[in-house]
């Protein structure tokens, strides 16, 4: 459906702009969050918030945290010869692929 293409772009974009802008020196990577313990998030899915946690094979929904970590080493010198790569901060839970 609609998710799955809006996915598959997510996925094809940084490919792509690896591919262009690599030879500049420019790195293109992106993050693909899964359900994170926003405010809004616990806000609107408390009713249904542990059968979603059942789903997630770490068992948790993510924090804020956990995905600022991951965008500061994407920001970083650590992650200068990462190019093209979609990081997956969902606790496994890859919905997408389904």
């Amino acid at each position: 459906g609609h998710y799955g293409a809006a996915k598959a772009g997510v996925i094809a974009l940084p490919m792509t702009a690896a591919r262009e802008l690599g030879p500049k020196g420019v790195t293109a990577n992106v993050i693909a969050p899964g359900f994170i313990g926003t405010e809004t998030l616990r806000g609107t899915l408390a009713p249904v918030l542990e059968k979603l946690q059942q789903q997630i094979p770490l068992g948790r929904i993510g924090e804020p945290a956990e995905v600022g970590r991951v965008v500061a080493f994407l920001a970083s010198e650590a992650a200068s010869f990462l190019n093209g790569a979609v990081v997956d901060i969902t606790g496994g839970r890859l919905e997408y692929f389904f």
